[in-house]
Parts: C-alpha cells; structure tokens; sequence
C-alpha cells in the first residue's frame, strides 16, 4: 500500500492532496485535505457547541490516542517513506529578508529530514530551495512516498479496536 502526499502552494490558494495506492499503482482513494479540514471546520461551528464536544469525548480521544501511541513502535518498523521530494521558490519584496529566509530554511530543513528519519525511515529524499530575488512569490511543493505492509497495518488496526472495545486503556508491551 502507498500513501502519496502533495502539497503545493502558490501565491494564495495551497492544495493539500493525499492519495491512496493499492499495489503502488491501482489508485483507490484521493482527497484534497485542506477542503476536507474546511469543511469539517464549518461542520464544527454551525453545530451545537453543547453537544458537538463534550468532555467525555474528549477522555474517549485521550484514551484511544493513548493505545495508538502505544502500537507506534511496532508501526514504526512495517512503514517507511519511500521518497520525499521538495521544491520551493521563495521571493519577498526585499532581496535582503528573501536571503535571510533561504539560510533559515536551508539550516532547518537537513534537521526536520533527520527528525523525521529517526521515526519512519527515509530511503532518499531531495530537497530543491532556490532563492528568488527579483520576484516576490513563494511557491513550494512537497512529495512524499509512503510505503505500508497492509496485512500489519489490517492486524494493528484489529488489535486497537478490540481493546477499544473491551476499554483495555492501559499501555502493552506485546
């Protein structure tokens, strides 16, 4: 199973698409997140704030985030990022602030790859950040390959879902 991330912005409008692959090539599900997010944003405020979230929801999410957190380690070793791919254009209105912006981000950019290297292994990743000094645009796009074992993700799923619903919150070692 592959998960495939785009992200693109330019000027304004950002698109946020997340794609689902059977077999790395049969694609089954696509969906552009930031509409998604909106969406459920709105959902959210035209509710009833009394009884869209209450605090026992909010102790339901706490407990199932717990038991996820917990299965995470073994995750860790049946999912991987096949490539990560990002291209940015970033231009101000002052050339100054524009170079200042490329260091910032050509010095934090090897360190999130290594912080998210330490979690999910990264196979190869290219990164193209090109300063722009006549032009005030910043556009960027963001690829990202993720690689799933599908009968692992199927059985971890299971797992969670029966000690959800036998209420076995407590953390396991197995």
């Amino acid at each position: 199973m592959r998960i495939q991330i785009h992200y693109e912005k330019q000027d304004e409008v950002q698109y946020l698409t997340v794609s689902l692959y059977l077999f790395r090539y049969i694609r089954i599900y696509k969906f552009n997140l930031v509409k998604y997010l909106r969406n459920k944003i709105e959902e959210y405020l035209e509710e009833n704030h009394n009884n869209s979230f209450s605090t026992k929801s909010y102790i339901n999410y706490k407990k199932s985030a717990k038991i996820i957190w917990n299965r995470i380690e073994k995750l860790k070793k049946h999912i991987y990022i096949n490539f990560f791919d990002m291209n940015m254009h970033i231009g101000t209105h002052d050339p100054a602030v524009t170079a200042i912006l490329y260091g910032m981000i050509n010095g934090l950019t090897p360190s999130i790859i290594n912080l998210i290297n330490q979690v999910i292994s990264i196979r190869q990743y290219h990164l193209k950040i090109l300063p722009q000094f006549d032009a005030s645009r910043t556009n960027g796009s963001l690829k990202c390959e993720i690689i799933m074992h599908p009968i692992f993700i199927t059985f971890q799923y299971i797992s969670i879902k029966r000690r959800l619903k036998n209420g076995k919150f407590e953390s396991t070692s197995n």
